[in-house]
């Protein structure tokens, strides 16, 4: 996501950037296990990238950015909370999650914020307490999910 200033109006400009056609690739549950998360989907990344710049010159150039939200930094939180399950000993661990973008006008000025959650499925050990008492698998059930993290971006 990139927001920009026009500085002769004041007005914001919201791009939202998503590029699902560059993000297929084979095995994609393999892909993502062994890319690191800021490696991910480089082509679409970079032509995000490429878009965003095309788009600020079709706007007439002299737009200021005001801020800059991108897929690693949001989508960390699900990625450490993955590991953390894989640390406890959880196998097949995979994740539904989601990402909130909102803005605040405080004092005049705009703050923008950004929310991830996620619901986690895996197997537990055999061994593990849980197990024994709701089953070895855990899977994805709507309305369980967890706020993983909050944070303002600029």
């Amino acid at each position: 996501m990139f927001i920009d200033r026009n500085p002769a109006t004041g007005d914001l400009v919201v791009y939202h950037a998503n590029r699902m056609s560059l993000t297929k690739v084979p095995g994609p549950d393999h892909y993502l296990a062994i890319t690191p998360l800021d490696e991910q989907y480089r082509e679409a990344r970079i032509q995000m990238d490429v878009d965003y710049t095309t788009l600020q010159h079709a706007l007439g150039g002299g737009l200021v950015s005001v801020a800059q939200l991108r897929r690693p930094t949001y989508y960390q939180c699900i990625e450490v909370e993955k590991n953390r399950k894989r640390a406890q000993g959880r196998s097949d661990v995979d994740a539904l999650g989601g990402t909130n973008v909102m803005g605040f006008r405080v004092g005049g000025n705009w703050q923008f914020w950004w929310q991830t959650w996620a619901i986690l499925s895996y197997n537990r050990p055999i061994t593990a307490p849980e197990a024994l008492r709701s089953g070895r698998r855990q899977d994805i059930e709507l309305g369980t999910g967890k706020l993983l993290a909050v944070e303002q971006f600029v």
